[in-house]
């Protein structure tokens, strides 16, 4: 990494996914590619220190994954960085950050531009949050594209009607798990968001194998997920 960093400057694209034997020492590098547009550190030991340096050299990024990293604690540094640093940031991967707050997330909502966000697994997130969640996330992002919402199982209803509302262009959803969530805001969030190509309800235990196949050939433009196994 450490020649990386020297002589790969002008270096747009870095996957480091699942290099799992590198030393912290060696993420100090990142802060010198300045013109990384897509970095990849899934299932990497990264820490916060060498991220929120790097974040704070990359103004140009646009894509960050940071999904199963399971040394990346104390976010609040790192979530600061990008609402300072990343106005262009698109797509942001936090699957499975389980120590991840909302006094964290929330500096995030400055990246307007953010079209992807996966906050799968990430369940402090919700509990700490003000209800429905989605409250201050959805209107921050007119152009969010894909929202994974895995086993986030406070979602409720009200954070759908705030999807339909606040984001049109919708393309894909997962709220798996969400056992809060009614038909009738699911039905809501179909009819107003015409671009939803794929939605999954899976084990979302208020909706029925008999009203997705409604909504299946009410809305055959979308995909529509569900796997369900009663206790």
């Amino acid at each position: 990494m450490e020649w990386t960093g020297l002589f790969c400057r002008g270096l747009e694209e870095l996957s480091m996914r699942s290099c799992c034997g590198l030393a912290d020492d060696a993420f100090w590098s990142l802060q010198y590619l300045c013109s990384l547009r897509r970095l990849d550190l899934f299932r990497t030991e990264i820490t916060a220190a060498p991220l929120a340096a790097f974040i704070r050299n990359a103004s140009g990024l646009q894509h960050l994954g940071l999904g199963l990293c399971v040394r990346l604690r104390r976010l609040w540094h790192v979530c600061e960085a990008l609402g300072e640093c990343c106005p262009d940031l698109r797509s942001l991967g936090l699957w499975k950050q389980a120590e991840l707050t909302w006094a964290e997330l929330r500096h995030v909502q400055r990246c307007r531009r953010l079209e992807e966000l996966d906050l799968g697994w990430c369940r402090s997130v919700v509990q700490e949050a003000e209800l429905p969640f989605l409250r201050n996330i959805a209107p921050c992002f007119p152009s969010l594209k894909k929202l994974f919402m895995t086993s986030l199982r406070l979602i409720q209803d009200g954070d759908l009607r705030l999807l339909a509302v606040h984001t049109p262009l919708l393309q894909q959803l997962d709220i798996l798990g969400a056992s809060l969530v009614r038909p009738e805001a699911v039905e809501s969030l179909l009819s107003q968001c015409s671009e939803l190509r794929l939605l999954d309800v899976s084990f979302c235990s208020q909706v029925s194998e008999a009203q997705v196949a409604l909504w299946r050939r009410a809305y055959p433009r979308c995909t529509i997920q569900r796997s369900y196994k009663p206790a």
